[in-house]
């Protein structure tokens, strides 16, 4: 029998339920809900889960058909440990982070049981589930204009890195190999997994505030592939060749303008361009040109803006550059 918090789970039985963090300001209890699938037989246990970013929700439907249509816990070997909403006060306010610590849940290392109220959510995944898990895959999304991605964190345990490698390239998407200093990430929650020896890797589907089914297929399939690869359900991997960018990764690279106007591209997302080729331009409202958009590198573009009327200083575009992989732990 698995018991966490008040959910108990035999082999090969699914339940859900909530895990209890706090309470608000108003006395409303928050609270976190968990899926166990509880497989039959004896394995591994993977830890999924999404929406620790309120907008970023096509996890919840990943979750939802992983636990409740696609596996059948009497034919599986382990346990699934998922979580469709890490961060409920984030998500029902339609914001990045909870209104009330405003505090990144991606961003906060380690345990305070005493502390803010995405603190408490934070011990709750840590205590409860994470440090019960073998592997990790933590689910985010992108905006709709843009290709799916996968990210690691190099840590100094190699056989970790590999094994983290492994599950973000099981989903067919580019992966990228981010440096610990960039965006916070030596805070991160797969970087905190990784150091605790449980290999993890960040998969970022498409769609904020919308679920787009296309994102979701691959992503179930993406999933499966890891089930498999981890001999927890039966059956060969298959990892799609079709996108073009698949490969690791260095960097990203935001592409910033000088000045403001009305954005017209000449690329889409997952296009390869070519070192010093114009991407698009800026105009002003009578058509003249401010400025053109050059790309310093050869490079796929990752993501496009939703929005073409932009300011200077603003980033229209991302790439992810093609350059020999560097040792880049730090």
């Amino acid at each position: 029998m698995i018991k966490i918090g008040n959910i108990s789970t035999n082999a090969g039985e699914l339940k859900w339920g909530n895990l209890h963090c706090g309470f608000l300001a108003n006395g409303q209890a928050v609270q976190i809900p968990l899926f166990i699938v509880h497989g039959s037989k004896p394995g591994p246990t993977l830890f999924l889960n999404g929406v620790i970013h309120g907008r970023e929700i096509p996890a919840i439907e990943i979750l939802r058909k992983i636990c409740r249509e696609e596996i059948n816990p009497q034919n599986l070997s382990g346990t699934i440990l998922a979580v469709p909403i890490c961060n409920p006060l984030a998500f029902e306010a339609v914001e990045h982070h909870a209104l009330q610590d405003d505090k990144n849940m991606n961003m906060v290392r380690g345990i305070n049981p005493k502390g803010s109220i995405t603190e408490k959510m934070i011990h709750v995944l840590l205590s409860e589930i994470l440090f019960r898990s073998d592997y990790l895959i933590d689910m985010h999304s992108n905006y709709h204009l843009g290709i799916e991605f996968s990210v690691v964190t190099p840590c100094r345990n190699k056989a970790v890195l590999e094994r983290s490698l492994k599950l973000a390239d099981l989903f067919g998407y580019p992966v990228v190999e981010l440096k610990r200093s960039q965006f916070g990430f030596e805070n991160s929650l797969i970087a905190y997994a990784q150091d605790k020896g449980i290999p993890a890797c960040i998969v970022e589907f498409l769609g904020t505030n919308i679920i787009i089914k296309k994102s979701v297929e691959s992503g179930i399939l993406g999933v499966k592939n890891v089930l498999r690869h981890l001999k927890m359900i039966p059956g060969p991997v298959h990892v799609s060749k079709d996108n073009p960018a698949q490969g690791i990764y260095c960097y990203f690279y935001n592409i910033l303008v000088e000045n403001a106007g009305i954005l017209t591209l000449d690329v889409k997302p997952g296009d390869l361009v070519k070192k010093g080729q114009t991407l698009g331009v800026v105009r002003d409202a009578f058509g003249n040109i401010l400025e053109n958009i050059i790309s310093p590198y050869l490079a796929y573009i990752r993501n496009i803006p939703v929005i073409h009327k932009i300011n200077s200083g603003m980033s229209p575009l991302v790439l992810l550059v093609i350059e020999p992989k560097k040792n880049l732990w730090k």
